[in-house]
């Protein structure tokens, strides 16, 4: 039988590792993407042969290049990519070191830049799904994290952009905002803020998984463009 493809990146954990489990659940198979080869071997022992992992680091052109040409070629037909790495290091101006400010900015927003241009062919093929999972301060800036910022509201001009491109080609095109979300990530930024980490009071990992799914399994003839999602209890 044959399966609809997705990509996931930053599969391992977090909110990455939700939506590649509701994918394959949704009986797609998903090419999921990280840089640790245990945890990748973890997921697809947990998820099952719906799942095929690929070790992939998001900062090496030449890797990102041959997986994309590999893609091209085994699956010219790809039902969708979901951006959903991301690198938050909470340095202000003033503070932010130029190595951070790089890393950052590539895999926040150079990396998914250059998969989605390296894969519109295949996407084209299928009527794909582009889906961009941002962030709230990708709308609103936050104080404290201005290179973040500004790798997130990069994204949302890169898939703003990509809508307009790429409609005419089949392609439907998501960004997802979610806000203060339980994930490991989370559970570092709240303990550098001096915060109390309580995970049951923010979204979780499944909450922005069920939106992805939600938007690529609207009609054919509509786009869900964006969706904001918050906690019901607010703490920031």
């Amino acid at each position: 039988m044959h399966r609809p493809v997705f990509i996931v990146t930053g599969a391992t954990s977090g909110i990455g590792a939700a939506i590649t489990a509701r994918l394959a659940e949704s009986d797609y198979r998903v090419l999921a993407l990280g840089r640790n080869i245990t945890a990748l071997d973890e997921l697809t022992s947990r998820l099952g042969s719906r799942v095929e992992g690929h070790v992939l680091n998001l900062c090496d052109d030449d890797a990102l290049t041959s997986f994309t040409d590999r893609v091209s070629t085994e699956h010219p037909k790809l039902a969708g990519l979901v951006h959903s790495a991301g690198v938050l290091v909470p340095e202000a101006l003033g503070v932010v070191s130029p190595d951070n400010l790089d890393n950052m900015l590539t895999v926040n927003f150079r990396a998914p830049f250059l998969l989605t241009n390296q894969l519109i062919a295949p996407l084209a093929a299928a009527r794909g799904h582009l889906v961009f999972v941002n962030s709230s301060v990708g709308l609103h800036a936050a104080s404290g994290r201005a290179a973040y910022v500004a790798s997130k509201f990069a994204l949302r001009g890169l898939a703003d952009a990509a809508r307009l491109e790429l409609n005419e080609r089949g392609i439907r095109v998501t960004s997802i905002y979610p806000g203060r979300t339980a994930t490991p990530g989370m559970s570092a930024l709240v303990a550098l803020e001096g915060g109390s980490y309580q995970p049951d009071s923010l979204l979780q990992p499944e909450d922005i998984a069920d939106a992805v799914l939600s938007a690529i399994t609207a009609p054919a003839n509509a786009e869900i463009t964006e969706v904001m999602l918050r906690p019901r209890t607010k703490s920031y």
